[in-house]
């Protein structure tokens, strides 16, 4: 911790290690807030029963994702801390749980959209995070609606990087979680759907995303096809 200019330690959050409060606690480390030049942050430490034996890689691939604008952003990294940016926000259940009254459908569109864009940019440069079919444990969102992909634990390199396909399977394909998700926006044409993300993983991303975000109607009106209208 001195190495990364760590000058205290301030042990809050909604976790508790005995009667230590801790921000979150995975199987790779724990997350401590810390202080450094006067300002909060958020402190990864491995825990000794890791299967990994370094944080190292991890924090190169969120070096990485900040490159295309995703992820806390990257303070420095030890084989056994690594720093980032600290964010303020909820897990994904929790924030749709809290967004509603009236704009409720535009915000959580606004944000979905956002989370999608994020996943888009980490599949053109090719930096797979792993994880984000299970993205409540890996999204937090801010109080004024903004998504931050967290934890490239897994995250690693692949032509084939597969974030968009794995966090819309989460958001609208899984269990209670799309459920609620449903109740908000709508149905939506499943079909159509799993035909726009084949598209977008083995053609034109750019044209797939423009395709899954209208069928999704996440970018304005929701795109219907003429065959959809007559079946």
């Amino acid at each position: 911790m001195k190495s990364l200019n760590v000058e205290g330690l301030d042990f809050n959050g909604h976790l508790k290690i005995g009667r230590v409060a801790v921000l979150g606690k995975g199987v790779a480390g724990i997350v401590i807030v810390g202080v450094t030049g006067g300002r909060r942050v958020a402190l990864k430490v491995r825990r000794e029963d890791s299967r990994r034996d370094s944080l190292v890689k991890e924090g190169e691939m969120l070096r990485m994702a900040n490159q295309v604008e995703v992820g806390p952003k990257f303070a420095g990294a030890t084989r056994d801390v690594l720093a980032m940016e600290l964010i303020d926000g909820d897990t994904l259940p929790r924030w749709l749980e809290h967004t509603t009254g009236r704009g409720q459908r535009s915000r959580v569109r606004t944000t979905f959209l956002d989370m999608l864009r994020q996943c888009s940019r980490l599949d053109s440069a090719g930096i797979d995070h792993g994880e984000l079919s299970r993205a409540h444990k890996n999204i937090l969102v801010t109080g004024s609606g903004k998504p931050c992909i967290l934890d490239f634990e897994s995250a690693g390199l692949s032509r084939r990087a597969s974030n968009l396909t794995s966090l819309v399977q989460y958001l609208f394909f899984g269990g209670g979680f799309a459920r609620n998700v449903a109740r908000i926006l709508g149905p939506i044409e499943k079909e159509n759907l799993l035909i726009d993300l084949r598209f977008y993983k083995t053609s034109d991303k750019t044209k797939g995303f423009e395709k899954v975000v209208g069928t999704l109607g996440l970018g304005g009106k929701r795109r219907v096809r003429k065959e959809s209208r007559t079946n």
